[in-house]
């Protein structure tokens, strides 16, 4: 049995964890008001600290609006129609039963807004190109990079220590 995991299959599950963490910041969003397309991006945008794409939220709202969780009201914003989504009952009892999940969703949400805005995007950047390039390194770069992830592991666990 092999035991190496591939860029691809580290990527698909970076994928499947971020769409249940939108799932559920969706639901979230929508427990407490409802709330056209737009704004939920915005929202998810200051949650997150970074804009999911409109290619991402509407296949979320499609999928909730086929399972029952939330419906949507087409009004008349001027001479524009939007949809108002909102959570049927069938979607406030998906929040009661799942209630410890949306929490934990919302605290990550947190989190990564937190790493991202001290330069945490950054780092999981050139990490994924270093995972990606391992390979193709010389000797000589790859105990440089050594040298570097070491003494910056023991720095910031330093910090960190502080705080346990």
């Amino acid at each position: 049995m092999s035991t190496d995991i591939s860029a691809e299959k580290l990527a698909e599950a970076r994928r499947h964890i971020m769409k249940r963490l939108i799932r559920l910041l969706i639901i979230k969003i929508l427990s407490s008001r409802e709330a056209h397309g737009y704004a939920i991006i915005k929202e998810l945008e200051k949650l997150l600290g970074y804009r999911v794409s409109s290619g991402v939220v509407y296949p979320h709202l499609k999928r909730l609006l086929r399972e029952g969780i939330i419906d949507a009201l087409e009004v008349y914003r001027g001479n524009k129609k939007i949809k108002i989504y909102r959570l049927t009952e069938k979607g406030r009892q998906y929040v009661e039963t799942h209630m410890k999940d949306i929490e934990e969703a919302y605290q990550v949400a947190r989190r990564l807004r937190k790493f991202f805005n001290i330069g945490g995007r950054e780092l999981v950047q050139v990490l994924k190109k270093l995972f990606e390039n391992i390979d193709k390194l010389s000797e000589e770069d790859l105990m440089k990079i050594r040298d570097i992830l070491k003494e910056t592991s023991k720095e910031i666990e330093n910090i960190i220590r502080k705080y346990e």
